[in-house]
């Protein structure tokens, strides 16, 4: 394998014009490619476009400024999911903390004694030995405070202090019991199915998967987590309107990728962030859709996420 050499950003600009990108200001250029990086700006969306030139066999020509509008709809749309993964995050903590310190108490040594979880899955001792090692040496507030200042740190204290794949592994050890409840109250549902429990279940394995790469600030346009919702399953929280088998088997469409995150996102939020999400996606995709300099970048790039035209009806 030969490893890749450096390039100035002239030779990058240059290479970029010998693939047929158009670039009338090199000084404007290089202040991007600074600012948003080759691989970023580049590698992220090139697929999209050097592909149809080997597919065409025709010559390629496109303006260096379409990877700056991509970029742009990709960021803001990424900063729109980011929001509302935290704020999803926090209710699941909120709602799983209510219920361990509702059941076991407030200290620590009692929510957290392994009794109350099920201690027989795999890794299950490191994990809650983990979670007390958070408790025990975290410098982040408000855990910090409560263990200098109370003789002890309730669960609600605690657990937003941990990772989304902390919380995650702590979700995956509770009780049947427990976890029966917990997915009643994410869900507002007074009974509950077996489909609909590994719906929360699988759901947050996706949700902890997209929260990271957007986290660390990768392009998600072709992003898919390793975790595949069955469409049963997806089924029995939206019934027939979410995606269909066709759509499902075809392409696996609403498995595990972005159609996949949105409606687990949208099932996540509470009532008033659902609202709210639902109604700034549409917005934003609005935004880019109907201003003429960013519209045919925009469809290209919403063509890219396989996203169905009709998704505001969908969630």
């Amino acid at each position: 394998m030969t490893d890749k050499v450096f390039y100035t950003y002239s030779e990058l600009i240059q290479h970029l014009r010998n693939h047929g990108v158009i670039i009338d200001d090199e000084s404007y250029a290089t202040e991007v490619l600074q600012s948003r990086s080759y691989y970023g700006l580049i590698n992220a969306f090139k697929h999209q476009y050097f592909n149809k030139e080997k597919n065409n066999n025709l010559e390629f020509k496109m303006d260096f400024n379409i990877f700056v509008i991509e970029y742009a709809i990709e960021d803001a749309l990424k900063n729109l999911l980011l929001k509302y993964s935290l704020l999803a995050e926090i209710r699941l903590k909120e709602i799983v903390a209510h219920r361990l310190g509702e059941q076991y108490d407030t200290d620590i040594s009692s929510w957290l004694d392994n009794s109350h979880f099920r201690t027989k899955a795999d890794r299950a001792a490191s994990i809650l030995n983990e979670i007390r090692g958070v408790a025990s040496t975290t410098n982040k507030n408000p855990t910090k405070y409560y263990r200098n200042e109370h003789d002890s740190i309730p669960p609600w204290i605690l657990l937003p202090n941990l990772t989304i794949g902390q919380f995650k592994n702590l979700f995956s050890l509770l009780s049947p019991k427990d976890r029966e409840d917990v997915c009643k109250k994410i869900l507002y549902k007074g009974r509950i199915t077996e489909h609909q429990k590994n719906y929360v279940k699988n759901g947050l394995d996706v949700l902890w998967e997209f929260r990271n790469t957007l986290a660390h600030g990768s392009s998600i346009l072709n992003f898919k987590s390793s975790t595949k919702i069955p469409l049963t399953i997806t089924q029995s929280i939206y019934g027939l309107t979410f995606v269909s088998k066709t759509e499902y088997d075809n392409d696996y469409l609403g498995a595990n990728d972005i159609l996949c995150f949105i409606g687990v996102l949208n099932i996540f939020l509470g009532h008033i962030d659902k609202k709210n999400f639902k109604k700034e996606l549409i917005t934003l995709f609005d935004s880019f859709d109907s201003v003429e300099v960013t519209s045919s970048v925009f469809k290209n790039y919403y063509s890219g996420l396989k996203l169905p035209e009709d998704l505001s009806q969908r969630i």
